[in-house]
């Protein structure tokens, strides 16, 4: 009882302090929630993505030539460690080699340009919807992050030259 007199006194002698604390106080606790809100749509984000794209747990990356049968005798051979095995390969393309638009390249891009091929058994290329993308014949798709940079957009041819040889793609899709 004595408490709630003491707090209607302060109030009473003070309303535009005890209002401000109030109003910040509210507005810590919302942001708070909507924080909350925020990391638990991304986990749930994060967990549909994995489970459409299917990612690789362990990815060895290697330069130069290898040995198919090699690669897959050694996971033949540690079956009970290996599930799944897939080889993809990336076919690294210099931005300066890449045309587009006005006689405009990707040269200077700090990001690596490879060209692959979508797998057929797990770590899928998805599209903005989470589904595995398939790219149709002379077809390409480029990062959305490239999209952007370079104000491409969809059905735009984009060019591959490099010395004699020259090879035009059209943009069918957007994604990553």
């Amino acid at each position: 009882m004595f408490l709630l007199k003491m707090l209607k006194n302060d109030f009473t002698r003070n309303k535009v302090v005890t209002i401000t604390v109030f109003v910040f106080i509210t507005m810590a606790v919302i942001l708070a929630a909507s924080a909350i809100n925020n990391i638990a749509n991304l986990m749930q984000g994060i967990s549909n993505f994995q489970e459409s794209a299917a990612p690789s747990d362990i990815t060895v990356m290697h330069a130069g030539e290898y040995d198919q049968a090699e690669i897959d005798r050694f996971s033949e051979q540690h079956h009970d460690h290996i599930a799944m095995q897939e080889t993809m390969v990336l076919q690294n393309i210099d931005g300066s080699n890449i045309h587009f638009g006005q006689n405009q390249t990707m040269a200077g891009t700090i990001q690596d340009i490879s060209f692959v091929v979508q797998n057929k058994n797990f770590d899928f290329i998805l599209d903005l919807d989470n589904e595995k993308l398939d790219i149709k014949k002379d077809f390409v798709a480029v990062p959305i992050y490239f999209m952007e940079q370079h104000d491409l957009k969809i059905g735009d041819t984009i060019k591959v030259k490099s010395g004699w040889y020259e090879k035009q793609k059209r943009k069918e899709y957007c994604l990553w």
